[in-house]
């Protein structure tokens, strides 16, 4: 049975090469297990999409990034059986704001759980995550063999989006934005980071799914 800190494999995508018919099992890393469930993100950053297709005002309700994941990623990515073992997730995605609320296949972690659920005592996980050749393809932006020492763990390493910038309902009680939070290549979590139509930022995908 899987733990915290395992890999498990589940689906295919594109990845060691930018050919997008050349699909790979993809491994996940497990973050969290409760009564038969696991939350898994992917291990290396798989793509790399706008969060949103035009600089405005949007929720991750209304995003671009979010439909994509759970139509195309989601179709592209497993099969109907995969699917299957997906749980749908309900994701409170602006405290005081249940109107912005989704039930989600797939999502972005948000702040509270990159925070939570990496570099602590439970979970000593870090955050950094590399980029695949084929995310790389598509635009990614990534620490390069110019800007650091071959033997640098963090070379290809990129920055991925969370799901909301880290805001409160008192300095944004609308529950909309046009910047999001992103975890930089580094570990280190940008709180207002990119802009939601910036076309270099990875896509970590996360879900919750049936242990077994």
């Amino acid at each position: 049975m899987a733990e915290i800190g395992d890999l498990v494999t589940l689906g295919a995508y594109p990845q060691s090469s930018s050919d997008p018919s050349q699909k790979e099992p993809i491994q996940w890393l497990v973050l969290a297990k409760e009564e038969g469930k696991l939350l898994c993100i992917s291990q290396l950053l798989l793509d790399c999409k706008p969060y949103h297709h035009t600089p405005e005002m949007v929720t991750w309700a209304s995003c671009d990034l979010r439909r994509w994941l759970n139509r195309n990623f989601l179709e592209s990515a497993f099969s109907f059986e995969e699917q299957g073992r997906i749980l749908t997730t309900h994701l409170i995605n602006h405290k005081g704001c249940p109107q912005y609320d989704t039930d989600d296949k797939l999502f972005l972690l948000d702040y509270e759980a990159a925070v939570d659920y990496f570099e602590s005592e439970e979970h000593p996980m870090t955050r950094s995550a590399l980029t695949t050749p084929y995310a790389r393809s598509r635009g990614a932006w990534f620490l390069s063999p110019q800007e650091t020492e071959a033997e640098d763990p963090l070379l290809y390493a990129g920055c991925w989006w969370l799901r909301l910038p880290e805001v409160t309902p008192t300095n944004n009680p609308d529950g909309l934005y046009d910047v999001l939070s992103c975890v930089n290549y580094d570990d280190y979590i940008e709180l207002y980071a990119s802009s939601v139509e910036e076309t270099d930022v990875c896509v970590r995908p996360a879900f919750w799914m049936r242990e077994g």
